[in-house]
Order: C-alpha cells, then sequence, then structure tokens
C-alpha cells in the first residue's frame, strides 16, 4: 500500500504508523524536503531522499522518503527479584518480544526435559 504525506494528514499519526525501510511519497506543492525533514525529525523518524536511477525513484518519483531509523524508547521491566530489565524498541509490542528473546537467552526461561 503507498503511503502519501499531505497537508491533510496527521503528521503525528503518519510518522508514528511507518516501519523502517517504508517508503512514502509526499506533494512538491505541499512540502519541500527541508520540510520533510523537519516533520520526520519532530517525529523521531530518521528518512533517506529516494535518488535519481534507483528502481525506487522510477516507481515513486521525486517526492519521495525512504525511512531509515526510527527513534526507540526504552522500557524496564521489574523482575519479582527485583531485577530490572531495560529493552529498547520501537513500540511495546516489540518491547515485548524483545524481552521473550533476552529471557530464553539468559535461561529465564528453559524447555522442561
Amino acid at each position: 500500500m503507498d503511503k502519501f504525506l499531505t497537508l491533510h494528514t496527521n503528521k503525528k499519526e503518519f510518522f508514528k504508523d511507518l516501519k523502517k525501510n517504508d517508503i512514502f511519497v509526499y506533494s512538491y506543492h505541499d512540502y519541500k524536503w527541508d520540510d520533510v525533514i523537519k516533520v520526520a525529525e519532530e517525529n523521531r523518524v530518521k528518512l533517506q531522499y529516494i535518488m535519481k536511477g534507483t528502481p525506487e525513484y522510477k516507481y515513486y518519483g521525486e517526492c519521495a522518503a525512504k525511512v531509515v531509523s526510527i527513534a526507540e524508547d526504552t522500557y524496564e521491566f521489574k523482575m519479582s527479584s527485583g531485577e530490572i530489565i531495560k529493552i529498547e524498541a520501537e513500540d511495546e509490542e516489540m518491547a515485548r518480544l524483545k524481552l521473550l528473546d533476552y529471557l530464553f537467552q539468559n535461561n529465564y526461561i528453559t524447555k522442561k526435559k
């Protein structure tokens, strides 16, 4: 599904729904590249301009950007032992998955034989 940033879009919601490597287009009448970068930075998203000659440029055109990274929040999980596990993640769902990985890797969760 193509994503469009326009003046009529709730910008905060728009950037919240983006994932790494997503590509979106914008109207050159509504935004200049510097404006898009500024709005992205306000929403803790780093972008890359789509360069001429790439397949993405041929598909999306000049007014397109690719999400390079999204700033992560720190989530803290308190164990019954008092230990606090800190997880960096984009959202709560990803934090839960990373926590499970951590618990398995550090033998907090093991397979019963």
